[in-house]
């Protein structure tokens, strides 16, 4: 033991380094500081006086374990087993040491003999009793030690140790860390990021975050809830992200809807990943002696003499953890040390190596390496990304004085080590000034905080700069840049090689960031946006809050070498940057021949488009607004504006005041009261009525209307109606209708327009001729026209006769005579007689029991229309069978509860058809089979048959439904039209003769179409679906199914569904245009970045690949500019995919073989999304074959040639040449000179057989593979 006393003055007394020495330390009066160092031994402080300070050497939290509790009057510091400090009398009376401080220069906290700390940053400590202790604002350091304990940490990043007993534990806002340290405990993190610890537990613990039960060996552990050793005790977490583990086999369920995280220091521990698409779950190694192994692919690995399983790690500490990942995504945090980290082969994977030399492998998709954390975890220089296939040398990248060469497909990380990287396509850079260079493929490059410098390369790459301000260069193809992504911004980046023009790249435009913006303007437009040319560049400029704000515009980004107007819409997320602005005063502006938009703000302006497809806003004041040529849109916005829209398809709109609108040539369409409490009076000069060709519309503002029921007619309920005054016609709106306050008023003058002249579709729908009852019983007779025809109130006779009527009956018992025409006839209220008359009719009864007679013609017949209805309808003349004439009748299974959409309600339980003499009765069950109601009649089919009813009747719904159990069963149908579900379980379906439905259900399934012409859906499971003879269609739905269409020409569905990743195979698909031909449906509705209209094949959403006899059809759902990849959606079974064809394939043609040429010069030829034949030439050339299956020859010269996607052929000819196939079954051949090539995949050729002994020089072959062997 040793003794050391120091003086009345401020001293540092230090503990006996090592050896477990017990030392005494007195200070005596003075501001005295206590170093102690970790396995010093046992020390005592006595102290008498002054504001002390014990300071340990290493912020000990709780990865290594410590605690603070009370012994009598005093204060002991416990380091579990490493030594421990006990200061004599801190509780006697003031504390005896005030601060407790580390050597990493981190604020000290104050010690409180309190049990509610300050607004700083306090240690708190309790007693062996239960008491509340509340850390109050500031970063606290609280111990409940024994005790019942409520501990509150306040707001602030605080420490909480619950100790003995059953304690409450409740952070408060900042990212909290917690320790329960045994009974029962209940933590509530609060806001921020709160992690709890499990470090110092006896044995293991269960973690269930998922936000479902799990069941636990019989045990079911809720949400929310940690299991203990004992099976029995239970913690309650709530808002909590984190969770540290024990040193055994714990098991983690991650959160299924949010970010969630473990640590799960040693053990063999399991890691249930979230369950839904969204969720992340974060996997950190941080604390252990050796570098982790992680293997989340299909298959093992070896890496250095070790060998993991699939979806296994070999963590730092030598356990075996096991990864159980559905939907949702992971994050691998790696430890200090040389990590080896494999991600998955069927989704995405974040990879954040941490420090050490490591290898970070992607799997087949979109992988991301991140360095952002770096400099938190004590990295001091710039992250150095090199994902090309060539060494760079850079400057200017932070920690580092001179240059710096990075090899290929490497990286020098923030502590200065070099990560090798595999199949990476994202990298998030560090918050200092970093450097990012991208592969030939699709990049997405984020700088991060920092002056960064991204390079692209070639591909459709993503630059994002973040804060700082940033270099970027985007490379070959169409690139997107991001800027100012965040609130504050004020950043300027640099892109140095931005592409102008349709097909060029794009900048993307935050304007969420904007204030006094609508959504859906256009910035350029409003004043938050403009662009500035500066000497040969042009700067964006962004003005955060627009013309009316307190803000200015400030350059956000320099396009180097750009002329402004060379820009297009493209190139600025789709905005036009023609956008004229006017001042304050009074303006006259004039657009170009383009589409431009012109704002005139403030004052008397006059605004010209011009040609073009223009938008014009007058802004406040009296403004005259010329649209000109083209289809434009003008905006009138305050005053009394003049609208012409001039020729074309013109959309005016005057806004408030008094305003005259002249359409123009053509059709044109008119808005009127477009705001709550518009009385103003517009006159339109020039209207055209009719349906002929030019005619006009106008909009009436129904939905400004109350006391109004929505799909009624304004005319009819008498918020609208036409008044003829001289030669003109008034439209005149009482906004609250006949029984309100309010009057009619005149909203628009049609100058020269006879109002019965108007027809419906010059108002919005409406027709004009609404005749509506009184209170009593009415008889009211429509025209010759289109009628509007309401009774109201009372027993009416309503007679449509000719035109195509509307009749509403309302309430009472009414009767309804459409006449001819194709009529809507609503009985409403009562017991009503509705006879359609010829022509097409709509007949709805409403409620009550009510006698429908369609008439001539096939005609709809509406039953059971709400919620609770119980009439019966009975339909006199209902025509039966798929024939000219024939009548449909609607199924509402919206009411039906127990029912899953796209079912069929008479496979579900929830309807049937009964014969009931020489008439069909339909019956509804609204719960179905499993519910409490039962079957009631809705509809009485007079004179049909039931054996006579098709689908064709019923909505599409086949009445002849077989249905299966829950379990396995094998159904059969008729010689007849047949309907078969087979619902949960293995089950065998033969639809036998007829046009039969077969659906599957859940379970692995076997579909026989049989005869006719079938329709087969496999739903769930991996299904067997044979259509047999007929003209088919086959939809395997989910799970990888096998398909057979038999003979004749059959159709295939495939990916029915977002987020489908199944495969299915056909074996027996028919490429070619003869007889009996297949098509197969391209789902391109699933595809992001894809215009309508085009061809999937063209725009890099949809390839084919040979894979041996049998062709691929691979998809990447959003196109070569997004994150997602290829993947195989089908095997087509024997097929050459040169033999498939657009009839095949949907209309879309496969087949996109481009020829390029190079110069004698040393070119950059890049492909396309298809097939290309790319010839270098002379000199040193750089050919990107990028997807498709291409063939690429060097020429003479040293030339660059990657392949990309698909089974290339590359031919280096004479010459150094650097032959790198990319991803496929790869022929390369290298010819004369010293070549490199790079082997990818095991079914690349490698070959100098274009080559003699004498020419063909000394070559290097690069393999990824684990092994390769060269051919002879």
């Amino acid at each position: 033991m040793a003794t050391r006393n120091g003086t009345n003055g401020n001293d540092t007394l230090n503990g006996s380094e090592g050896g477990n020495v017990n030392d005494v330390l007195n200070g005596k009066l003075g501001d005295d500081l206590y170093r102690y160092t970790l396995g010093s031994g046992n020390d005592l402080i006595t102290d008498t006086g002054g504001v002390d300070t014990i300071e340990l050497d290493d912020p000990l939290g709780l990865f290594k374990g410590w605690t603070v509790y009370r012994s009598s009057n005093d204060m002991v510091i416990d380091f579990y087993g490493q030594g421990r400090i006990t200061v004599k009398d801190q509780f006697l009376t003031a504390p005896v040491i005030e601060n407790l401080a580390f050597s990493n220069g981190s604020q000290p906290l104050t010690f409180s003999n309190l049990l509610t700390g300050s607004a700083g940053d306090d240690v708190l400590v309790g007693t062996s009793s239960g008491e509340a202790i509340n850390g109050g604002d500031g970063d606290d350091l609280i111990f409940g030690n024994e005790g019942n304990d409520t501990l509150s940490g306040g707001d602030g990043d605080d420490e909480l140790y619950g100790g003995s007993g059953d304690d409450i534990l409740y952070g408060g806002a900042g990212d909290d860390t917690f320790d329960g340290q045994g009974g029962l405990s209940v933590i509530n993190g609060g806001d921020g990021h709160d992690e709890v610890a499990y470090s110092l537990e006896a044995g293991r613990v269960i973690i269930n975050l998922s936000g479902f039960v799990q069941n636990v060996s019989g045990h079911l552990l809720f949400s929310g809830r940690v299991l203990h050793a004992d099976g029995l005790t239970e913690d309650t977490l709530i808002s909590i992200e984190s969770v540290t583990g024990t040193p055994f086999a714990d098991v983690f369920y991650a959160s299924s809807t949010s970010y969630s995280s473990f640590t799960g220091m040693a053990g063999n521990d399991t890691i249930v990943g979230g369950t839904m698409q969204g969720s992340w779950l974060g996997v950190n190694n941080w604390d252990s002696a050796q570098g982790i192994i992680v293997n989340l692919s299909n298959a093992s690995i070896t890496v250095g003499g070790v060998t993991v399983a699939s979806k296994t790690a070999r963590d730092g500490h030598g356990d075996t953890d096991t990864f159980i990942l559905s939907a949702g995504g992971i994050d691998i945090d790696g430890s200090d040390h040389d990590d080896y980290i494999r991600g998955r082969d069927d989704a995405g994977i974040w990879i954040d190596g941490n420090a050490g030399n490591d290898t970070l492998e992607g799997g087949i998709f979109v992988d991301t390496v991140s360095y952002h954390e770096d400099p938190e975890e004590g990295g001091v220089y710039g992250a150095i990304v090199n994902l090309s296939a060539s060494s760079i040398t850079v400057t200017g990248v932070t920690g580092h004085a001179g240059s710096v060469t990075v090899a290929a497909h490497q990286a020098r990380d923030c502590f200065g080590d070099t990560d090798t990287l595999i199949s990476i396509e994202r990298v998030q850079a560090s918050d200092f000034d970093d450097y990012l260079v991208g592969s030939s493929g699709n990049d997405w490059l984020d700088g991060s905080e920092g002056n960064d410098t991204l390079h692209g390369g070639a591909g459709s790459d993503g630059l994002y700069g973040g804060d700082g301000d940033d270099t970027l260069s985007g490379g070959a193809d169409s690139d997107l840049f991001n800027i100012w992504s965040s609130f504050g911004d004020t950043s300027v980046d640099t892109i140095t090689d931005f592409t102008v023009g349709s097909g060029g790249d794009n900048l993307s435009i935050s304007t969420w960031l904007f204030s006094n913006f609508t959504p859906g303007g256009n910035p350029f437009g409003s004043g938050h946006a403009r662009l500035t040319q500066s000497g040969a560049n042009t700067l964006l400029e962004l003005d955060t809050d627009g013309p009316d704000g307190a803000a200015a515009f400030q350059t956000a980004a320099i396009l180097n070498n750009v002329s402004k107007s060379d820009l297009v819409a493209e190139n600025l997320s789709g905005f036009n940057a023609n956008a004229i602005v006017g001042t304050a005063g009074a303006d006259t502006l004039s657009g170009t021949t383009g589409n431009d938009l012109i704002n005139g703000g403030a004052g008397n302006d006059t605004l010209n488009g011009l040609a073009g497809e223009d938008t014009l806003f007058g802004g406040t004041d009296d403004d005259v607004l010329n649209g000109g040529a083209g289809n434009d849109q003008l905006y009138g916005d305050d005053g009394n504006d003049v609208l012409n829209g001039g020729s074309g398809y013109d959309n005016l709109s005057g806004g408030l005041g008094n305003d005259t609108l002249t359409g123009g040539a053509d059709s044109d369409y008119f808005n009127i009261w477009s705001s709550f409490g518009d009385t103003s009076v517009d006159t339109i000069t020039d209207f055209t009525v009719g349906t002929g060709i030019g005619a006009d519309q106008l909009f009436i503002p129904f939905w400004g209307f109350s006391n109004f029921l929505a799909g009624g007619n304004p005319f009819g309920s008498g918020h609208a109606r036409l008044t003829q005054s001289g030669a003109n016609t008034l439209i005149e709106f009482d906004i609250d209708g006949p029984g309100g306050a309010a009057a009619f008023q005149t909203a628009a003058i049609l100058n020269n327009v006879i109002k019965s002249d108007l027809v419906a579709y010059n108002l919005g729908g409406f027709s004009p001729n609404a005749i509506v009852g009184t209170t009593g019983p009415d008889a009211l007779s429509g025209t010759t026209g289109d009628d509007w025809i309401e009774g109201g109130f009372g027993n009416d006779t309503l007679n449509g006769l000719a035109g195509d009527d509307t009749l509403q009956g309302g309430a009472d018992d009414d009767v309804l005579n459409g006449g001819d025409g194709n009529d809507q006839l609503n009985g409403d209220d009562g017991n009503d007689v509705l006879s359609g008359g010829s022509g097409y009719d709509d007949l709805s009864g409403g409620l009550g029991n009510d006698t429908l007679t369609g008439g001539a013609d096939s005609d709809y017949f509406n039953i059971w229309s709400s919620f609770g209805d119980t009439s019966v309808d009975t339909i006199t003349d209902f025509v039966v069978g798929s024939g000219v004439g024939r009548d449909n009748l609607s199924m509402p299974t919206w009411l039906f509860s127990n029912f899953t959409p796209g079912g069929n309600p008479f496979s579900s339980g929830h309807a049937r058809l009964t014969q009931s003499g020489a008439n069909t009765l339909l019956e509804f069950d609204t719960d179905g089979s499993g519910g409490a109601a039962a079957f009631q009649t809705v509809a009485i089919l007079n004179n049909v048959s039931k054996s006579d009813v098709v689908a064709d009747n019923l909505s599409g719904f086949n009445p002849n439904a077989i249905v299966g159990t829950a379990g396995a069963d094998t159904l059969s149908g008729t010689s007849g039209n047949d309907w078969i579900g087979g619902g949960a379980g293995n089950d065998t379906l033969n639809g036998l003769a007829g046009e039969d439905t077969l659906q599957g259900g859940a379970d692995d399934d076997v579909l026989n179409g049989g005869d006719g012409n079938d329709q087969l859906n496999g739903d769930d499971g991996n299904d067997v679906l044979s259509g047999g003879s007929g003209y088919d269609n086959l939809s395997g739905d989910l799970g990888n199914d096998t398909l057979t269409g038999g003979a004749d020409s059959d159709y295939f569905d495939i990916w029915s569904s977002f987020g489908d990743t199944s495969v299915d195979t056909i074996t027996d698909f028919v490429a070619g245009n003869s007889f009996g031909a297949d098509q197969l449906f391209i789902p391109t509705w699933l595809f992001s970045n894809f215009a309508p209209g085009d061809n999937p094949f063209a725009s890099g959403h949809a390839r084919l690949t040979q894979s041996g006899a049998n062709t691929l059809i691979e998809f990447d759902t959003d196109g070569p500019g997004g994150a997602a990849a290829f993947q195989t959606a089908a095997i087509l079974n024997n097929v050459n995919k040169a033999d498939l064809l657009a009839m095949n394939l949907g209309g879309f043609s496969p087949h996109l073989t481009n020829t390029i040429v190079g110069t004698p010069a040393a070119d950059l030829l890049n492909g396309t999304a298809g097939d290309d034949s790319i010839d270098g030439a002379a000199g040193n050339d750089t050919l990107n074959g990028l997807a498709g299956d291409d063939t690429l020859e060097g020429g003479s010269g040293d030339d660059a040639l990657y392949g990309g996607d698909g089974n290339d052929s590359l031919d280096g000819s004479a010459g150094k040449d650097t032959l790198d196939g990319g991803t496929g079954n790869d022929t390369m051949l290298g010819g004369d000179g010293n070549d490199y090539y790079y082997v990818r995949d095991s079914g690349d050729i490698v070959s100098e057989s274009n080559a003699t002994a004498s020419t063909g020089g000394t070559d290097l072959v690069y393999s990824y593979l684990s092994s390769y062997t060269l051919g002879a």
